[in-house]
């Protein structure tokens, strides 16, 4: 007892926290009995015993471990306020609502099928190698959500998931953390994912008001792996009391590189980076920068969902806005120095998708809101599920583009609409530049099918891409 508050203990169980007053171990914020989902049962179990939640045992499947955490019944900081809604409008909200009007545009990209691939499926290695360690899928959970009870549960079996499937997992934002170093814990997963990638997050924009070796010391507390810093001027200018100035941030990242000895990884929050852009970010110091690009969550269609009148409509106006995921890929990919440092993410929602992604240039593709649904409805164990499911579809593709490794598929022969990139040269292969402005590697380009031969599946202006690494 400390004060006048009193300790309620917080037992995480096997696919979510049990239910307030009851045994039974339902996944976070699952209906019972047909009930529509009762989100208080997130928060405040009042179970005395421990139970398990599901935590990594090695790769071979998804072990639990005992864990009771103590949380003190404090009213949650405007952040924290403000992140839960996000949660909910996420979770709970039509789909349609956040998602914009926009695909990702891996729909206007196509394989080239291989009928004689040479190649056995148990021949077909998905591994790929990515922050120092061996994945068994080129795949990230990205960061979504953290600082309340409910985002450090999902945190904490998402990760347990990550380590079941041999995946990296990224989490929330953890400002809150760092303005109440008791919450930082919620970001404390390592113990959950000890054998993959973790990656931390924040907001790139706060990097010029808070000391960086604060940062620092709370990424090697939380045992990380790299720090993903977010860019989402989009979302803050329709977010009440969001950031409405933007000048210095480029130069908070630098700073930060120059001192940060972990990788940093710079992401947009689903408006998308331009080729342009993310040579600068490389030039500052960023080790790989993700796409995150329009199709998938609308953070401002999210913040829309608290707004009334004119905000509302004002931020429905960007529903369509962003460049989208396959088309800043397809921009990245001329850029030879942009090579092995890029991150798909925004509307990747299959496995063909990722195997696009992945073809497109991306090291790792990452994936949100399908896995934080997951967890909500099915704890990690549903999380694997599509992890498995996504894994099955990646690796078939391999095969039926004659790819035994990713580093072959990064080769495969792709077919591009020329939608994909208004009006600009289509998907060209990487161009390295000398010293004197000349072009190197030039023969790694592939012309215009305009021949009027009929070997591309698309119309006769439709670009033909071969993607090869020199």
């Amino acid at each position: 007892r400390l004060g006048a508050r009193q300790p309620e203990r917080v037992i995480v169980r096997p696919g979510g926290v049990a239910a307030v007053g009851g045994g039974s171990s339902t996944p976070l914020g699952a209906a019972t009995n047909g009930a529509p989902a009762d989100r208080s049962s997130w928060r405040r179990p009042a179970d005395p015993e421990a139970s398990t939640i599901r935590r990594g045992g090695g790769r071979g499947g998804i072990a639990p471990c005992t864990i009771a955490a103590v949380i003190m019944s404090d009213s949650p900081s405007p952040i924290q306020q403000r992140k839960q809604r996000h949660l909910d409008a996420c979770v709970f909200g039509p789909e349609e609502a956040i998602s914009g009007t926009v695909g990702a545009g891996f729909d206007l990209v196509r394989f080239e099928h291989e009928a004689l691939p040479e190649l056995d499926l148990d021949e077909v290695d998905t591994g790929t190698e990515f922050l120092d360690a061996e994945l068994e899928l080129p795949l990230m959970i990205s960061c979504m959500t953290g600082g309340t009870h409910q985002g450090r549960d999902a945190n904490r079996q998402l990760a347990a998931a990550a380590q079941a499937c041999g995946v990296a997992v990224g989490l929330g934002s953890m400002r809150v953390g760092l303005e109440n170093p008791a919450v930082l814990d919620h970001f404390a997963v390592k113990g959950e994912a000890p054998d993959v990638p973790v990656v931390a997050n924040l907001a790139a924009a706060q990097l010029r008001d808070i000391e960086h070796d604060r940062v620092i010391d709370a990424l090697d507390r939380l045992q990380v792996q790299a720090l993903a810093l977010h860019l989402n001027p989009g979302q803050e200018l329709f977010q009440p009391h969001g950031d409405r100035g933007f000048r210095g941030v480029e130069a908070a990242i630098r700073a930060f590189c120059d001192r940060c000895e972990l990788p940093v990884i710079v992401k947009e929050t689903g408006f998308g980076i331009s080729a342009a852009t993310a040579l600068r970010l490389v030039d500052a110091g960023a080790d790989y920068v993700d796409v995150a690009g329009a199709g998938g969550t609308n953070w401002v269609l999210v913040e829309a969902q608290r707004l009334d009148g004119d905000d509302a409509e004002a931020a429905r106006e960007l529903a369509g806005w962003g460049n989208t995921t396959a088309a800043a890929l397809a921009a990245m990919r001329r850029e030879y120095r942009l090579s092995g440092s890029v991150i798909a993410s925004g509307g990747v929602r299959s496995g063909q998708d990722l195997a696009k992604a992945v073809a497109m240039g991306a090291v790792v593709g990452a994936i949100a809101l399908p896995f934080i649904k997951d967890v909500v409805a099915g704890g990690a164990e549903r999380v694997a599920q599509r992890i498995r499911l996504l894994g099955r579809v990646f690796r078939a593709v391999m095969l039926l583009t004659g790819s035994a490794t990713v580093a072959d598929l990064q080769r495969a022969r792709l077919y591009a609409d020329p939608a994909l990139a208004a009006g600009g040269t289509l998907l060209p292969g990487p161009r390295a530049v000398a010293d004197d402005g000349g072009a190197l590697n030039a023969d790694h380009d592939e012309a215009f099918d305009d021949d009027g031969d009929d070997d591309s599946p698309f119309d006769d202006d439709v670009a033909f891409v071969e993607w090869r690494v020199p």
